[in-house]
């Protein structure tokens, strides 16, 4: 990831991107951040989108 990508990147995208290359899971990803699972589900399209993750494990 180059440093225009990360700096379009919310902190909190930047944080989940990382727990998605652990292999986490959307909902993982929401409980581990306190978040809803729609909230969760959002920042990965975002992050998709971008270019920056491709995965299709989004239950």
């Amino acid at each position: 990831m180059n440093k225009r990508e990360t700096s379009a990147l919310f902190r909190q995208e930047r944080f989940i991107l990382e727990l998605l290359k652990c292999n986490l899971t959307q909902k993982e990803i929401a409980e581990k951040l306190n978040i809803s699972t729609h909230a969760a589900k959002s920042h990965i399209k975002r992050l998709e989108k971008l270019g920056l993750w491709k995965d299709n494990f989004l239950e």
